[in-house]
């Protein structure tokens, strides 16, 4: 991450940079369907594998970021990367939320709609 912000402007960084983090989706992403397909559970129509991989793969990054940060009494528990005094990290929290939204449990429904009738809700 440092590296693509400082070298951003160089084009065979930035190329590097992208071959690796496209390797690391893909690996992820051939994980997640495998586990998937063991597990006997369905995406929903609208979301796909590739959708899967770069959020989780996003929300790694995102985590990894806050990581590198120097912690503060004004950064609340919920927010840290690592709570030791809970189980789950914030990845692990963020992950689980996305993989249930992901998740098809049966209704055939897109993701989309599921948001649109939750809001109804409100």
């Amino acid at each position: 991450m440092i590296f693509q912000a400082i070298l951003a402007h160089d084009d065979q960084v930035a190329n590097a940079l992208r071959r690796i983090d496209n390797a690391h989706v893909e690996a992820w992403k051939n994980f997640y369907a495998d586990a998937f397909g063991r597990l006997g559970l369905r995406l929903r129509p609208d979301v796909s594998f590739d959708d899967l991989a770069h959020a989780l793969h996003a929300a790694g990054e995102g985590v990894v970021f806050r990581a590198l940060l120097p912690e503060t009494t004004q950064v609340p528990p919920s927010a840290r990367p690592l709570d030791h005094h809970k189980p789950t990290s914030l990845l692990a929290k963020i992950a689980m939320a996305i993989i249930v939204a992901f998740t098809d449990p049966g209704d055939g429904e897109p993701l989309r709609h599921v948001v649109r009738r939750l809001a109804g809700a409100a």
